[in-house]
């Protein structure tokens, strides 16, 4: 089934009277008060129209606040963690330079104590060889008081 479409009517052409531009409005008078009256309540009108525009206005100057305010905490945190990052990078690089000083002065004391230890060893073989020298000595001298006893003979330690 076919719908009908309504059309508005079209103007009256044969009486040009009825044409909209042609046709003046009629309006009455006002009194005084009337007018007063008309013009306060559109004076407040306007006032309510101007107030709702500040209204308006404020509450979207809040909202961009609010934003700017999410954005320069946006800028902080990432601020911070830049920060941390840094921090870190600074701490790894402290470490290693630790690290390289420690096993330096680690090589440095090795070698130290590498030729404490050999000058320790010298001196202890030294004094080992001085005492054995001094206990063949002994022995030696021993041997001769005893040689000169004729015990020597008895024993044969030669």
């Amino acid at each position: 089934m076919r719908r009908m479409v309504k059309y508005s009517p079209s103007p009256d052409e044969s009486r040009p009277s009825l044409n909209a531009h042609l046709v003046t409005p009629r309006t009455r008078e006002l009194s005084e008060t009337e007018l007063n009256t008309e013009l306060e309540r559109l004076k407040r009108q306007q006032r309510g129209v101007k107030l709702a525009i500040a209204e308006a206005e404020l509450e979207k100057e809040r909202i961009s606040l609010t934003q700017k305010r999410v954005e320069v905490g946006i800028a902080k945190v990432n601020l911070e963690s830049t920060k941390c990052d840094f921090l870190a990078a600074a701490h790894k690089l402290v470490e290693k330079r630790a690290r390289v000083a420690i096993a330096s002065d680690n090589a440095q004391s090795a070698l130290s104590e590498w030729s404490m230890n050999q000058d320790a060893i010298r001196e202890k073989v030294q004094s080992i060889h001085l005492s054995v020298q001094e206990a063949t000595q002994k022995n030696v001298d021993k041997e001769d008081d005893l040689h000169l006893r004729g015990v020597v003979s008895r024993f044969s330690l030669r």
